[in-house]
């Protein structure tokens, strides 16, 4: 009988029939190849290292299976692999129903493995346990935004298009427009507030249409990517210091989180204006909203009358409108953005958010074209994630959620290997340290039920 020594524990390796171990592998993003994905992941295969040492460990006591998907990096492919594999594993459950079974997952392959479990309790209670080999554990979490921001969105659009009926109308009163129809440069001036007004309808309307289908697709999101982890002791969780794969995940994720970092700017700006106009005072109220309301109007007229005068106007006429329209197009999305206090017809909570509105034009400007832009940035961890950037908070993390044990396992070191050390660093299945460490939680996983404790 040989023991081997684990913690305050013997583990006691019967010299009688030894159990069969069925070791399955999944394998993470593109493990199989990036274009043309063929075959099996080369640290799967018979001669691979990991697999020499299993066999060398568990002599012929060892059954190798191998689970093969797609690796693309997306939600989707990943949720339909944890499908596929849910039935790989029945299938390896059924052939071998007295065998240890154990999943040795690497990168995403984890996310996969703890997916394809979930909540099924009976395949949860099959499998003895799982090996995460540098798995950027994957976080999904509803965001706090205080105030629906949809409703904000409501609002704020009809501030948007009264704020530019407004200019519209201040704008053809002065320039004259009956006057000179018959110059050209006038009339395409027109036609941009035309086209941005009707631009901006149909942006509102497509967003309000989409908002239920948006919010239903990160709460199913945040649902497939929240399973629920093993127990700790059934959960080997192993990383490398510096891997280049998180480390890529983090930078992109911490790029990620300004979009809601200027969301919440945004929001903070509206809820300080609306705080400054509900303060106890009636008649202070109201004076300081009719204050707002008239230097808003003022600094509108006085901007719009300047910029229409003939012998000012000394740029051209069409680049004159490709100003208006830009800025007219950022102030808008401010007042959507931001938001308004109330609706007709307590209307003077409106007007001191247009001097916001029309003074950070700019700034909302830049945010409506960084929020796409950022929101690229998410793109490692799958294109939906992304397109719910603004509803859900996903993170990469070192461990699920919970209490867990990592084993950081430094890379071995040229003279350890005999031969140069592999570069990457997120590759650890090729870490002899890794490799034995595996090979002793799984037989410590296959003798449990034999644990006994020291001096008995």
């Amino acid at each position: 009988m040989s023991m081997l020594l684990v913690g305050d524990f013997i583990v006691s390796l019967n010299d009688g029939d030894p159990m069969l171990v069925v070791i399955t592998f999944v394998h993470g993003t593109w493990g199989r190849g990036v274009l043309r994905p063929s075959g099996d992941a080369p640290w799967t295969t018979d001669g691979s290292s990991l697999c020499r040492l299993f066999r060398d460990r568990f002599e012929l006591n060892v059954k190798f299976r191998r689970f093969r998907w797609s690796g693309r990096n997306s939600h989707t492919a990943r949720m339909g692999a944890s499908e596929k594999l849910r039935e790989f594993l029945w299938q390896g459950l059924n052939d071998h129903p007295g065998a240890v079974h154990i999943v040795v997952a690497h990168s995403h392959g984890g996310n996969v493995t703890l997916m394809s479990l979930g909540d099924c309790s009976s395949l949860r209670e099959r499998i003895n346990g799982v090996v995460c080999l540098a798995t950027p554990f994957i976080l999904a979490q509803d965001r706090n935004i205080g105030t629906d921001g949809w409703t904000i969105l409501k609002k704020g659009t009809v501030g948007g298009l009264l704020f530019f009926a407004v200019s519209f109308v201040l704008f053809c009163l002065e320039f004259s427009l009956l006057s000179r129809i018959e110059n050209l440069a006038d009339t395409r001036l027109y036609l941009w507030f035309m086209v941005y007004t009707a631009v901006v309808s149909l942006l509102v309307s497509a967003s309000l249409l989409l908002k239920g289908r948006l919010s239903n697709h990160a709460s199913k999101l945040r649902r497939e990517l929240s399973p629920r982890p093993l127990e700790r002791s059934r959960l080997l969780i192993i990383r490398s210091p510096a891997d280049e794969a998180s480390g890529a995940l983090a930078a992109f994720q911490i790029l990620g989180q300004a979009t809601v970092r200027l969301f919440f700017f945004g929001k903070s700006i509206y809820a300080s204006i609306e705080d400054l106009t509900k303060q106890p005072g009636k008649l202070l109220r109201i004076g300081l909203r009719s204050l707002l309301a008239c230097v808003a109007f003022a600094s509108l007229s006085s901007l719009i009358i300047s910029f229409s005068e003939s012998s000012w106007l000394i740029i051209p006429p069409a680049v004159a409108a490709a100003i208006f329209f830009v800025v007219g197009f950022a102030a808008s999305i401010v007042a959507a953005y931001v938001g308004l206090a109330r609706l007709w017809p307590k209307m003077f909570s409106w007007l001191p958010i247009l001097i916001l509105s029309y003074c950070a034009s700019v700034l909302a400007m830049l945010t409506w074209l960084i929020i796409p832009v950022l929101s690229l940035l998410l793109m490692p961890f799958g294109w939906q994630v992304a397109l719910a950037n603004i509803l859900l908070n996903v993170t990469a993390e070192a461990v699920p959620p919970g209490s867990w044990e990592i084993h950081l396992i430094e890379p071995p070191t040229s003279e350890e290997v005999g031969g140069p050390v592999p570069p990457l660093m997120h590759q650890v299945y090729q870490n002899p340290h890794v490799q034995a460490k595996v090979c002793q939680w799984i037989e410590v996983r296959a003798q449990e039920d034999q644990l006994r404790p020291c001096g008995c």
